[in-house]
């Protein structure tokens, strides 16, 4: 029948394996130049090599509001900003669709309800496993099954067939097919994505790794559906559970540069990653930060060059600021405001001896016992800091002076906060009168859980003129 197509979205590289062990999101435009009847059916299936249908989901009513939007785990806007979740509920969420809004509970599970669709276009959830108990690496928080009740046994690696028909009154208005894949991918990274000058740089370099960085939508991820995001939303259960199926078995690239002690790139997967000793193999582990700390540093417009760590090397000074009165320990702001001058030739560091300064740098993460690390309900963990406090030595003659600072650098874009690192730092000091005219030894060294068992400090020489 003319007038109506279908278009995918999600998922959006089909060259790309869907990860083993994991659910995965269809999101596509419904395309059509006459209206859509309300009691349109939309399907979504997962077909076998015979075109045997495994797992399907199937919405009959356009613009279904039979979202259970209160359920307890769900994390959503503050009230005032989406009252009674109306918004939510127009917006569509498939992970919570359900047969009969005022009896939820009685369909929650039955993943063939989950899926939802509007004149333009639609959202379905296609379900992998059960629970651990059917081969999950994780378990979802809600444990979806068949329309029986019957429990789903994880999807193994393999060629399948993703078809989805729109239908109405026994005709079909649109039909498409796509192959997938579900398999694992050979590497994965774990960096952040703000701000947008590292988010660009970022992109440029998985280019220039030939790396694929597709970021297609998790199953239990509410997408900021009023424009503005203030932080992760959904069900951060099975969101977490999606997350970390990326990192089964790959090889790892962690970038170091504003981890948040609550981001999942450092509550789930890199304690996960832990829990398997994979951050001691250096085969299977690799860490990056910037050589100067910034994809760019405001004033000078120097590049931050990518670099590694290198093997053994915990810890990496950036740069030195000269700083101004303004300026406050472990807070900078990317535009420089408050930097007088960079200083990063740290082979021959000179700083005028009357100003302050700030030494900044990070901390890559090591090997620790996994048994410290406590997987939570929601899939994250609970584990004590890497670094807990930073000791300076500044050696002169002679004589040792030494403070004791703390680690969790803040950066800030034009005033407004934008996250605290765990394993950076930017800390001030004032120099000597007594260092004027004469050469500086420093040593940093990072405290904290079994940091004794690596080397996690530097040395470096600062003339005061």
């Amino acid at each position: 029948m003319k007038g109506f197509d279908i278009e995918l979205i999600y998922p959006s590289d089909l060259s790309r394996p869907v990860e083993k062990g994991r659910h995965f999101d269809v999101w596509g435009r419904i395309i059509h130049t006459a209206p859509l009847a309300k009691n349109a059916v939309l399907r979504v299936e997962l077909l076998d090599r015979n075109g045997g249908t495994l797992r399907f989901a199937e919405q009959r009513k356009k613009n279904s509001r039979s979202v259970f939007a209160f359920h307890p785990a769900l994390k959503g806007y503050p009230d005032e900003m989406d009252p009674g979740r109306e918004k939510l509920v127009k917006f569509g969420f498939p992970e919570l669709m359900v047969k009969d809004i005022d009896r939820p509970y009685d369909s929650l599970r039955d993943a063939t309800l989950k899926c939802w669709y509007s004149d333009d276009c639609f959202k379905a959830l296609i379900v992998s496993g059960t629970d651990k108990a059917h081969g999950m690496p994780f378990d979802d928080g809600i444990g979806y099954t068949d329309a029986h009740g019957k429990p789903y046994d994880a999807l193994e690696s393999g060629e399948y067939t993703l078809k989805v028909t729109l239908a109405s009154r026994g005709r079909t208005l649109a039909q498409k097919e796509w192959g997938i894949r579900i398999g694992e991918r050979a590497e994965q990274m774990i960096f952040r994505f703000n701000p947008v000058s590292h988010k660009k740089r970022m992109l440029e370099w998985c280019a220039e790794l030939g790396f694929d960085t597709a970021c297609d939508t998790l199953p239990g991820y509410l997408e900021p559906y009023l424009g503005k995001w203030l932080y992760h939303m959904g069900l951060t259960q099975m969101y977490n559970a999606s997350d970390l199926a990326f990192y089964e078995a790959q090889k790892v690239r962690l970038f170091v540069y504003l981890m948040q002690k609550d981001s999942t790139s450092y509550s789930c997967e890199l304690p996960y990653l832990q829990t398997k000793l994979r951050i001691g193999d250096e085969d299977r582990f690799e860490a990056y930060c910037y050589d100067t700390g910034e994809a760019e540093l405001p004033k000078s417009g120097q590049k931050g060059a990518v670099r590694r760590f290198e093997k053994g090397e915990y810890l990496y000074v950036y740069r030195l600021d000269t700083v101004s009165a303004a300026a406050r320990e472990n807070n900078y702001g990317i535009n420089g405001a408050d930097v007088i001058r960079y200083h990063t030739q740290k082979a021959s560091l000179r700083l005028p001896a009357g100003e302050r300064f700030a030494v900044c740098g990070a901390v890559r993460p090591w090997q620790r016992d996994p048994a410290g690390f406590r997987q939570n309900a929601d899939n994250s963990y609970s584990f004590a800091d890497f670094v807990t406090s930073l000791e300076y030595a500044f050696e002169c003659e002679g004589e040792v002076v030494k403070e004791t600072r703390l680690p969790g650098m803040e950066r800030a874009e034009n005033g407004v906060p934008i996250g605290t690192s765990a394993l950076e730092f930017y800390n001030i000091f004032t120099p000597r009168p007594q260092w004027k005219g004469k050469t500086v030894r420093v040593r940093v060294q990072a405290r904290g859980e079994a940091c004794d068992t690596v080397n996690a400090a530097c040395k470096f020489e600062i003339r005061f003129e």
